[in-house]
């Protein structure tokens, strides 16, 4: 018995040792899942902070400005709601108007040209779809810091061509900033003025940076009033959006030759391109909405002859549609 007790204590320190090991390897991991849980926490309290979308009547009035590389375009904004299935938003800058109106849960769109410029799809970013989580890869850690006078808690997370970063105030547990990094070029979203609505925060002031894009809104009045019916009807040009269960957007389909076409030595901005396809895929036009300069954006045409945009489906079924890509 006594030969015996040397071993069982040799083999109780071992397995301390394995424990505290497998305890030491395991700890990495709680902690990131403890980082991405506080991150997706942060994003729904300040959804459910910010919606003022989901309650009845609503009207947003709001000045929009874009400073783009031709110079500075001034707009506005509109969005009118009765009910989920009652809203009317409204857009106009120079050279561009475009009206979505969703009656009964239909929804009518009319354009003064094909292809959206992008400015207007940021916009809409902001205004609506801006507030929630834009990312979820793995968090790499969480700084606390000031921004404009406000304590803000920041989730970072890092991927091999980037970096994301979003950041909350602590006391209001609003969405104050979210910057994308990929390689040298960023995007940069930040809402600010902060105003109180029917118990819910909303941003009066609402920024996006991209490259030499700028977009800003400054929303002038929310109004809670009822608005009339007739104001949901659409016009007789507009165009029926298709109903769909399930609908998924066009989406490109890369040839092997592709990357021959785009040389590894541009890294320094991105090119988007917006294009009009039919239900067959074919690209009835497309345009350079975002440039890098000459070379990069010949490319970048040059590489688009060796894509196939598989057109957008409803239900199953491909139907006419836009396309942007980067």
């Amino acid at each position: 018995m006594m030969q015996r007790l040397p071993k069982i204590k040799a083999m109780f320190r071992t397995s301390i040792v394995v424990g505290c090991s497998l305890l030491f390897a395991l700890q990495p991991l709680l902690v990131a899942e403890n980082r991405e849980k506080a991150y997706e926490d942060a994003g729904k309290r300040a959804n459910e902070i910010t919606d003022i979308f989901s309650s009845g009547p609503l009207q947003i009035h709001a000045r929009v400005r874009v400073n783009a590389a031709t110079g500075p375009i001034d707009g506005t904004y509109r969005y009118t709601q009765l009910s989920k299935d009652d809203v009317r938003v409204d857009v106009q800058i120079p050279g561009y108007t475009e009206s979505i109106i969703t009656r009964n849960g239909e929804q009518y769109f009319t354009r003064s040209r094909d292809l959206q410029p992008l400015p207007i799809s940021y916009l809409y970013a902001l205004v609506k779809n801006d507030h929630s989580i834009l990312w979820k890869d793995h968090v790499s850690k969480v700084i606390t810091s000031l921004q404009n006078g406000r304590t803000v808690r920041c989730y970072v997370a890092t991927w091999p061509d980037g970096r994301g970063e979003t950041c909350f105030d602590i006391e209001s547990g609003v969405l104050t900033s979210s910057e994308r990094r990929f390689n040298t070029y960023v995007d940069m979203t930040e809402f600010s003025e902060f105003r109180r609505e029917d118990n819910k925060l909303f941003p009066a002031m609402m920024r996006f940076h991209s490259g030499k894009l700028l977009v800003e809104v400054q929303v002038d009045s929310i109004d809670h009033s009822s608005v009339e019916s007739k104001v949901f009807d659409p016009p007789s040009n507009a165009t029926k959006q298709e109903r769909c269960k399930v609908f998924r957007s066009a989406e490109a389909v890369y040839s092997p030759d592709y990357w021959q076409h785009v040389p590894y030595s541009y890294k320094s901005g991105a090119v988007i391109i917006a294009g009009r396809l039919d239900e067959h895929g074919k690209i009835l036009s497309s345009e350079i909405q975002e440039s890098s300069g000459p070379k990069i954006d010949a490319a970048a045409m040059r590489a688009l002859n060796e894509v196939y945009v598989h057109p957008a489906t409803c239900d199953g079924k491909t139907i006419p549609s836009f396309f942007r890509f980067s």
